[in-house]
Protein backbone atom coordinates (compact mmCIF):
# COMPACT_ATOMS: atom_id res chain seq x y z
CA UNK A 1 0.00 0.00 0.00
CA UNK A 2 1.65 3.17 -0.87
CA UNK A 3 2.79 5.88 2.17
CA UNK A 4 0.15 8.55 0.81
CA UNK A 5 -2.81 6.47 1.40
CA UNK A 6 -5.26 7.21 3.79
CA UNK A 7 -5.89 4.16 6.18
CA UNK A 8 -7.07 6.45 9.12
CA UNK A 9 -9.73 8.80 8.62
CA UNK A 10 -8.46 10.97 11.91
CA UNK A 11 -5.10 11.11 11.08
CA UNK A 12 -2.93 13.77 8.96
CA UNK A 13 -1.54 12.35 6.16
CA UNK A 14 1.89 12.89 6.92
CA UNK A 15 0.98 10.09 10.27
CA UNK A 16 -0.19 7.84 8.17
CA UNK A 17 3.08 6.36 7.43
CA UNK A 18 4.16 5.72 11.23
CA UNK A 19 0.40 4.62 11.61
CA UNK A 20 0.50 1.67 8.98
CA UNK A 21 3.66 0.97 10.70
CA UNK A 22 2.53 -0.02 13.91
CA UNK A 23 -0.32 -1.60 12.54
CA UNK A 24 2.04 -3.84 10.32
CA UNK A 25 4.34 -4.58 12.67
CA UNK A 26 7.12 -5.40 10.56
CA UNK A 27 9.06 -2.96 11.74
CA UNK A 28 11.40 -2.63 14.92
CA UNK A 29 9.97 -0.39 17.44
CA UNK A 30 12.84 2.20 17.13
CA UNK A 31 12.04 1.96 13.51
CA UNK A 32 8.35 2.64 14.31
CA UNK A 33 9.56 5.59 16.68
CA UNK A 34 11.63 7.30 13.90
CA UNK A 35 8.80 7.34 11.36
CA UNK A 36 6.39 8.34 13.88
CA UNK A 37 9.27 11.53 15.30
CA UNK A 38 9.35 12.39 11.75
CA UNK A 39 5.84 13.28 11.31
CA UNK A 40 6.07 15.29 14.50
CA UNK A 41 9.27 16.70 13.72
CA UNK A 42 7.54 18.69 10.78
CA UNK A 43 4.10 19.44 12.73
CA UNK A 44 6.34 21.61 15.27
CA UNK A 45 8.30 23.27 12.49
CA UNK A 46 5.18 24.35 10.84
CA UNK A 47 3.48 25.18 13.87
CA UNK A 48 6.28 27.57 14.41
CA UNK A 49 8.24 29.36 17.19
CA UNK A 50 5.31 31.82 18.83
CA UNK A 51 4.57 28.66 21.19
CA UNK A 52 7.87 28.31 22.18
CA UNK A 53 8.19 31.85 23.05
CA UNK A 54 4.99 31.57 24.71
CA UNK A 55 6.48 28.83 27.10
CA UNK A 56 9.53 30.94 27.63
CA UNK A 57 7.20 33.82 28.70
CA UNK A 58 5.11 31.34 31.43
CA UNK A 59 8.58 30.14 32.84
CA UNK A 60 9.51 33.61 33.28
CA UNK A 61 5.95 34.69 35.13
CA UNK A 62 5.92 31.18 36.98
CA UNK A 63 9.33 32.18 38.04
CA UNK A 64 9.46 36.61 39.21
CA UNK A 65 6.20 34.76 41.10
CA UNK A 66 7.76 32.54 42.92
CA UNK A 67 11.11 34.07 43.98
CA UNK A 68 9.29 37.36 44.96
CA UNK A 69 7.11 35.93 47.18
CA UNK A 70 7.74 34.77 50.85
CA UNK A 71 7.65 31.06 50.01
CA UNK A 72 5.13 28.63 47.75
CA UNK A 73 2.40 28.76 50.52
CA UNK A 74 2.17 32.51 49.72
CA UNK A 75 2.34 32.09 46.07
CA UNK A 76 -1.31 33.57 44.24
CA UNK A 77 -1.29 30.72 42.10
CA UNK A 78 -4.64 32.05 40.09
CA UNK A 79 -3.03 35.37 39.14
CA UNK A 80 -0.51 33.16 37.83
CA UNK A 81 -2.54 31.26 35.60
CA UNK A 82 -4.35 34.51 34.99
CA UNK A 83 -1.04 35.79 33.74
CA UNK A 84 -0.66 32.95 31.41
CA UNK A 85 -4.09 33.15 29.61
CA UNK A 86 -3.07 37.00 29.21
CA UNK A 87 0.12 35.73 27.79
CA UNK A 88 -1.84 33.88 25.35
CA UNK A 89 -3.60 36.35 23.65
CA UNK A 90 -1.14 38.68 23.31
CA UNK A 91 1.20 36.31 21.21
CA UNK A 92 0.93 35.58 17.44
CA UNK A 93 -0.05 32.65 15.88
CA UNK A 94 -2.80 30.12 15.25
CA UNK A 95 -5.38 29.79 18.20
CA UNK A 96 -5.18 25.27 18.85
CA UNK A 97 -1.43 26.26 18.79
CA UNK A 98 -1.40 28.24 21.34
CA UNK A 99 -4.43 26.09 23.60
CA UNK A 100 -1.52 23.74 22.83
CA UNK A 101 1.33 25.70 24.77
CA UNK A 102 -1.08 27.38 27.34
CA UNK A 103 -1.98 23.82 28.26
CA UNK A 104 1.76 23.00 28.57
CA UNK A 105 2.06 25.82 31.28
CA UNK A 106 -1.12 25.13 33.26
CA UNK A 107 0.11 21.35 33.93
CA UNK A 108 3.39 22.60 34.96
CA UNK A 109 1.91 25.40 36.95
CA UNK A 110 -0.13 22.50 38.45
CA UNK A 111 3.17 20.29 39.41
CA UNK A 112 5.14 23.60 40.96
CA UNK A 113 1.42 24.47 43.15
CA UNK A 114 1.02 20.48 44.01
CA UNK A 115 4.75 20.29 44.42
CA UNK A 116 5.88 17.62 42.10
CA UNK A 117 8.47 19.88 41.00
CA UNK A 118 10.89 22.05 42.81
CA UNK A 119 13.49 22.60 40.50
CA UNK A 120 13.10 26.36 39.06
CA UNK A 121 16.23 26.30 36.94
CA UNK A 122 14.21 25.03 34.44
CA UNK A 123 11.19 26.15 33.81
CA UNK A 124 10.84 26.64 30.16
CA UNK A 125 12.37 23.60 28.88
CA UNK A 126 9.69 21.87 31.12
CA UNK A 127 6.96 24.06 29.43
CA UNK A 128 8.50 23.39 25.98
CA UNK A 129 8.83 19.58 26.72
CA UNK A 130 5.20 19.34 27.69
CA UNK A 131 3.74 21.56 24.35
CA UNK A 132 5.57 19.14 22.14
CA UNK A 133 4.29 16.26 24.19
CA UNK A 134 0.67 17.75 23.88
CA UNK A 135 1.46 18.00 20.23
CA UNK A 136 2.18 14.47 20.13
CA UNK A 137 -0.94 13.57 22.09
CA UNK A 138 -3.13 15.89 19.87
CA UNK A 139 -2.10 15.18 16.92
CA UNK A 140 -1.99 11.75 17.13
CA UNK A 141 -2.17 9.38 20.13
CA UNK A 142 -5.72 10.92 20.45
CA UNK A 143 -7.06 10.08 17.38
CA UNK A 144 -6.11 6.50 17.25
CA UNK A 145 -9.00 4.91 18.76
CA UNK A 146 -12.02 3.68 16.03
CA UNK A 147 -15.40 4.67 17.13
CA UNK A 148 -16.42 1.44 17.93
CA UNK A 149 -14.75 -1.12 19.60
CA UNK A 150 -15.61 -4.00 17.19
CA UNK A 151 -14.00 -2.09 14.20
CA UNK A 152 -10.08 -2.93 13.66
CA UNK A 153 -7.67 -1.38 12.45
CA UNK A 154 -5.43 -1.23 9.14
CA UNK A 155 -4.30 -4.89 8.59
CA UNK A 156 -6.44 -6.24 10.94
CA UNK A 157 -5.14 -5.22 14.83
CA UNK A 158 -7.13 -4.60 17.68
CA UNK A 159 -7.44 -1.06 19.81
CA UNK A 160 -5.20 -3.18 22.62
CA UNK A 161 -2.47 -4.74 20.35
CA UNK A 162 -2.07 -0.63 18.87
CA UNK A 163 -2.52 0.48 22.36
CA UNK A 164 0.12 -1.52 23.10
CA UNK A 165 2.47 -1.26 20.94
CA UNK A 166 2.24 2.52 20.79
CA UNK A 167 3.47 2.50 24.54
CA UNK A 168 6.48 0.35 23.53
CA UNK A 169 7.23 3.31 21.27
CA UNK A 170 7.08 5.74 23.84
CA UNK A 171 10.46 5.99 25.57
CA UNK A 172 12.36 6.54 22.59
CA UNK A 173 9.57 9.41 21.57
CA UNK A 174 9.85 10.84 25.01
CA UNK A 175 14.03 10.91 25.07
CA UNK A 176 13.58 12.75 21.31
CA UNK A 177 10.94 15.61 22.55
CA UNK A 178 13.24 16.16 25.92
CA UNK A 179 16.32 16.60 23.60
CA UNK A 180 14.03 18.82 21.67
CA UNK A 181 12.92 20.85 24.57
CA UNK A 182 16.63 21.51 25.28
CA UNK A 183 17.71 22.32 22.19
CA UNK A 184 14.99 24.26 21.06
CA UNK A 185 15.12 26.38 24.68
CA UNK A 186 18.35 27.88 23.97
CA UNK A 187 18.22 28.45 20.43
CA UNK A 188 14.26 29.18 20.29
CA UNK A 189 14.03 27.60 16.58
CA UNK A 190 12.02 24.76 15.77
CA UNK A 191 13.63 25.24 12.56
CA UNK A 192 16.75 23.42 13.70
CA UNK A 193 15.57 20.19 14.91
CA UNK A 194 17.06 16.71 14.25
CA UNK A 195 15.85 13.58 14.17
CA UNK A 196 17.72 11.21 16.62
CA UNK A 197 20.43 9.03 15.11
CA UNK A 198 19.20 5.61 14.63
CA UNK A 199 21.44 2.58 16.09
CA UNK A 200 22.71 0.08 14.04
CA UNK A 201 20.36 -2.27 13.03
CA UNK A 202 21.86 -6.02 14.44
CA UNK A 203 21.80 -8.93 12.39
CA UNK A 204 18.00 -10.54 13.11
CA UNK A 205 17.82 -13.86 13.74
CA UNK A 206 15.33 -16.76 12.47
CA UNK A 207 13.50 -16.67 15.66
CA UNK A 208 13.43 -12.77 16.45
CA UNK A 209 10.20 -10.89 16.34
CA UNK A 210 10.49 -8.04 14.14
CA UNK A 211 7.84 -6.62 15.61
CA UNK A 212 6.98 -3.31 16.79
CA UNK A 213 5.54 -4.76 20.01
Amino acid sequence: MPDGDKVHSKLRLRYQTPYKALCEGVATSGQCAQSLLKALKRTLQEQGNHPVRLAQTMANSLQQAVESSDGMSSVNWSDIGATFDKLAQEIDGSHKVKELALRAGRLVLHDYRYSAEQDMGHLSTLIIKQYMRETYESEFKERLPLLSKDQKHHAGIDQETLDQRVRDIDPDVSAAIFKWSQKVDLTGRVEDLRLPRQPKQKPVGLDEDLLCA
